[in-house]
C-alpha cells in the first residue's frame, strides 16, 4: 500500500457532514503539514469572524458540526492558535510525526482485532 493511501485511511470521516474538499484540506494539514486554505485556517485558528467571512453557504450552515468534529477527532496541538498551526506544520518537537505513528499503531490494532 502506498504511503498516500495509507495516510488517507488514518483519519475517519465516516458519518460526518464535512465536505470532500474540507476533508482533503484537513488530511493534508494534519497528516502532511500542508498549509490550510482560508476557511479551514480560520476554523483551526479559532478566528470566528474570519470563519464566517470565508465560509461558503454549506460550511456556514455547518460550522458547529465542523468544529465539533475537530474537537472530537483531532489532537489539541494542531488547532486553537496560529502558533499551534505553525508548530504542527513544522512538526515542532515531532508532534505531527508522533501523532501519525500513533494513528498507524491504532489502525494495526483495529485490523488485528477485526
Amino acid at each position: 500500500m502506498d504511503d498516500t493511501k495509507q495516510l488517507k485511511d488514518l483519519i475517519n470521516f465516516d458519518n460526518t457532514i464535512i465536505s470532500d474538499y474540507l476533508q482533503t484540506d484537513i488530511e493534508n494539514y494534519v497528516l502532511r503539514g500542508f498549509e490550510l486554505s482560508g476557511f479551514t485556517y480560520s476554523v483551526f485558528n479559532n478566528d470566528l469572524h474570519r470563519t464566517i467571512q470565508t465560509a461558503d453557504s454549506f460550511n456556514y450552515s455547518n460550522i458547529n458540526k465542523i468544529v465539533y468534529w475537530i474537537l472530537e477527532n483531532l489532537p489539541a496541538q494542531c488547532y486553537g492558535s496560529a502558533h499551534k498551526i505553525d508548530s504542527w506544520m513544522g512538526d515542532s518537537y515531532g508532534i505531527r510525526t508522533k501523532y501519525i505513528e500513533k494513528l498507524k499503531e491504532d489502525k494495526v490494532w483495529e485490523i488485528l482485532h477485526d
